[in-house]
């Protein structure tokens, strides 16, 4: 018993002991390779590697796309970046992100800037000539400031900064410097390499549009240095699956990021193989070199290949090809009014009032694409003629023609083409589907998308801009005397900015005071009229008859229903 009393007992003394934590150092030192792939200990120096496959995105993501192909002249949409909301054109024939920042000397006054000191983002920052980024052997003296150690392109603006230029075949460009922030999109967001604009053109940008949003393949990304397009870095972080599809209206439309939504259209997807470069660059497609117009064919030598480019507003081929469209047009259809004047109203883009029953004498327009005829395009009268903004009557020739085309495209189908087709980028099967789109692509555009006054007035009459809280809202059904608090389209005096609430303000007191003025006239005129009566009934005028004065009430008269008006006789003067 004493001797469990004693153990016990010093069993009690070396627990606490036992539960002190010990610390020890530890160096670390990496594994020692084996000779053996066999051997039991250490890291074998053979190893077999299993890379884990992406998560299959099937997720869409619905996202707004304001504009139109004759009251802009573009489809953009609205991006964040850093958390600051920029407007980009979406153009599927290029493949760069490029935007303006803050600072930027000939950037247009009302552009929706980026500002990466206001960032929200810890990916916020800008690329460095050493940076692994901007690739060496891409400097030239024209469109780089400064060559770094290993000929990689320093911006202009800042010699310590990657260059970015870009530039179109009408001459316009941009450029800066190539900046990385987080990009968000609907609801995906993914970190971003792009284009931060310092200098541009006074072509490059349109008012309502801040910058563009490439959506081809990486190829056409060198700019000078080649980045990774948005679309497939976001593709890579695996956030969305690589396909997207694009429906246009006359006024705005839909673009699907990931699978396609079959709400969109109304017959199904016919799809054509992508008829890709090595490396792949444009959405490029097999053309017939028969041109069907109307029920006859027109052979054309040089189509061999088209591309998609919803940065393009009309069709365009070459001059050569427009020639032997309007020979055609000429030798044929003489019927519609005008076509066969010298000269033709039949021109590249040229407008002319154009009634219902002249438009239905236009032929309709038949492109066949893939090698193996896999779809036919047909373009109606109504979808080729364009109706002219703000001429009511008046329909513009949707084709335009270059002296030459360029990069082995001989034609590019545009704006006018995807407004009849809701066109899906099937980009993991390399192809494109096409389907004829539903009316206004299924959906109607929210009109708290438009944030500033010009978008919200041009989508008139739907949408009504606020000038008290500057936001674009759904119309009302009535305005006030003048267009305030809310306006709509022409009524929309955007250019007044802040001042708009002292002006209306003005504006209404005056014609409240004018209409307040008028009524109080009246109502003066009114009173002094009934007043008048009143003095009348009281105390009625009195004649003076034959000398006599007489009470118009006085009972002088034998036939109240005959009255002989009495004479007054002057007396005969004396002789």
């Amino acid at each position: 018993m004493r001797s469990f009393i004693f153990h016990l007992g010093l069993v009690y003394l070396l627990v606490p002991l036992l539960a002190v934590r010990v610390s020890l150092p530890l160096e670390l030192k990496p594994p020692r390779k084996r000779t053996s792939p066999t051997s039991s200990r250490g890291i074998p120096g053979v190893v077999r590697l299993f890379e884990p496959a992406l998560p299959n995105v099937s997720r869409t993501v619905s996202v707004d796309l304001l504009g139109g192909i004759t009251s802009v002249g573009e489809y953009y949409t609205r991006i964040l970046i850093g958390g600051q909301p920029v407007r980009v054109q979406i153009d599927t024939g290029s493949s760069t992100l490029a935007l303006p920042v803050a600072g930027c000397s000939r950037c247009l006054p009302t552009d929706q800037r980026y500002n990466p000191l206001l960032s929200n983002s810890q990916h916020r920052r800008t690329v460095s000539c050493v940076h692994e980024l901007c690739q060496p052997d891409m400097c030239a003296s024209h469109h780089c400031g400064a060559c770094s150690a290993t000929d990689a392109c320093c911006a202009e603006h800042d010699h310590e900064a990657c260059a970015f230029r870009l530039t179109f075949g009408d001459g316009s460009y941009a450029k800066g410097e190539i900046m990385i922030d987080t990009m968000t999109w609907g609801n995906i967001s993914a970190p971003v390499v792009f284009g931060g604009i310092l200098d541009d053109s006074k072509d490059f940008q349109r008012e309502m549009v801040d910058g563009i949003l490439g959506m081809a393949y990486k190829s056409l990304a060198c700019n000078p240095t080649c980045v990774e397009p948005p679309f497939q870095q976001m593709v890579r972080a695996g956030v969305i699956s690589d396909s997207f599809s694009i429906c246009v209206t006359a006024q705005g439309g839909r673009l699907m990021l990931g699978d396609f939504d079959n709400s969109l259209a109304k017959t199904p997807l016919t799809y054509v193989p992508l008829a890709l470069s090595d490396p792949p660059s444009y959405y490029t497609v097999n053309v017939s070199n028969k041109l069907t117009i109307g029920d006859r064919d027109l052979v054309i030598p040089s189509f061999r290949a088209g591309i998609l480019d919803s940065g393009t507003t009309l069709i365009v081929v070459s001059e050569n090809t427009f020639v032997l469209i309007l020979d055609h047009m000429l030798r044929h259809y003489c019927n519609v009014s005008g076509l066969c004047h010298d000269p033709s109203w039949f021109l590249p883009s040229a407008c002319v009032p154009l009634p219902a029953e002249e438009l239905e004498k236009m032929p309709t327009f038949v492109f066949h694409l893939g090698s193996r005829g896999e779809f036919d395009m047909q373009l109606r009268p109504t979808d080729y003629m364009l109706p002219m903004t703000g001429r009511p009557g008046y329909r513009c020739v949707g084709i335009m023609a270059m002296k030459e085309m360029q990069g082995g495209t001989d034609v590019i189908f545009g704006n006018t083409v995807m407004q009849r087709y809701v066109t899906h980028y099937d980009r993991k099967n390399k192809r494109l589907g096409f389907a004829e789109a539903v009316e206004g692509c299924g959906e109607t555009i929210n009109c708290s998308s438009y944030t500033q006054c010009r978008e919200c007035a041009g989508a008139a009459p739907r949408c009504a801009f606020d000038y008290r809280s500057h936001t674009c809202h759904q119309a009302q059904t009535s305005l006030g005397i003048v267009p305030y608090p809310h306006c709509t389209g022409a009524s929309c005096l955007c250019r007044l900015g802040p001042e708009a609430p002292l002006v209306f303000g003005f504006l209404a007191g005056l014609v409240s005071a004018i209409i307040t003025g008028a009524i109080t006239l009246l109502v003066i005129a009114l009173y002094s009229r009934r007043g008048f009566n009143n003095a009348m009934h009281e105390h009625p005028p009195s004649y003076s008859i034959g000398g006599d004065v007489m009470d118009e009430d006085q009972d002088d008269f034998d036939d109240p229903q005959y009255v002989q008006p009495r004479k007054k006789y002057m007396p005969v003067p004396s002789e």
